[in-house]
């Protein structure tokens, strides 16, 4: 079994195994000690330490270069870290950052609040610049104060219309259909290997018709009038034509994607982590330590 090591923001490491990557680092080491090696957890803990402090500066450096990035996307997803008392953790946020390079990063905060987006990102945006994320008031708060332009993600408005299927299945199928739409012309336009002018012309002449059917569809449907205000359907038609400006920014920026997918791949990790009792980054606190770069987890054999 190979045994890699995987390091994370605010200070809590552990060693996985290659075949199990949220293997946390306690069960690692009973695993050695099953396998003949005799070592300690402290001393296992300290090697853990000593590593994460080495990656330190690939972290600084690597979230350097996101900052830089013209177009970036953000996201955020809770974790336990640290206990918080005896038999309960306390919870905290990963807000990771993907940046141009298919770089990440995943600082860890201990909320949501929207100041975390400003110490995350810094105050002096990148000219013309791009944030493109989901709908969560954090990141338009920080896109208004520093003069970006935000970009909303398609996958998340998608989503809110397949949380009302249930409630109002004709019109939510309506919905799914005409974004479904959008996507394929996306999906055309990948497969053509379309960039630059050429795909802002392809997103103008065929996307933007579609865009504006389904928009002019999501008000007809609250002019209807025929929907309670508690309804999943209207506040996904609500989450949607709030967000108009932002999720129509992909039809002029060929640069910018549809989408947060990319990024939402990278957390696969994250949520993976959950199903242990203690997982990886519960075992801290440590020093300060080095994010999961590069979208991927930092390995040594």
């Amino acid at each position: 079994m190979r045994t890699t090591f995987r390091c994370t923001r605010k200070g809590y490491a552990g060693f996985v195994s290659a075949k199990a990557p949220t293997t946390p680092l306690y069960r690692q080491h009973q695993r050695l000690i099953d396998a003949g090696f005799k070592l300690s957890r402290p001393w296992l803990t300290q090697v853990a330490a000593q590593g994460a402090a080495l990656l330190e500066p690939i972290y600084e450096a690597q979230l350097a270069s996101i900052r830089a990035s013209r177009i970036k996307a953000m996201d955020e997803t809770p974790i336990k870290a640290g206990r918080a008392e005896p038999g309960k953790l306390k919870g905290g946020y990963f807000w990771p950052i993907y940046g141009e390079l298919d770089e990440v990063c995943f600082p860890f905060f201990d909320s949501r609040a929207h100041a975390n987006v400003e110490k995350a990102l810094g105050l002096t945006p990148v000219e013309c610049g791009v944030l493109l994320s989901d709908g969560y008031a954090a990141y338009t708060h920080y896109a208004g104060k520093t003069g970006l332009t935000h970009a909303q993600c398609w996958a998340h408005t998608r989503r809110k219309f397949i949380e009302a299927e249930r409630a109002e299945p004709t019109l939510a199928a309506q919905a799914l259909d005409q974004i479904g739409a959008i996507y394929a012309i996306e999906a055309e336009i990948k497969e053509r290997r379309r960039t630059g002018e050429k795909k802002r012309e392809d997103r103008l002449i065929q996307s933007k018709p579609l865009v504006d059917k389904f928009f002019a569809w999501v008000q007809a449907c609250f002019d209807a009038q025929g929907l309670l205000p508690t309804s999943p359907m209207t506040k996904a038609l609500a989450y949607a034509r709030e967000r108009r400006l932002g999720l129509e920014v992909f039809l002029t920026d060929p640069e910018v994607l549809i989408d947060t997918n990319h990024l939402e791949r990278a957390l696969r990790a994250i949520p993976m982590g959950r199903n242990y009792p203690r997982s990886t980054i519960r075992q801290g606190p440590l020093p300060r330590v080095a994010s999961c770069v590069a979208g991927r987890v930092l390995e040594f054999a």
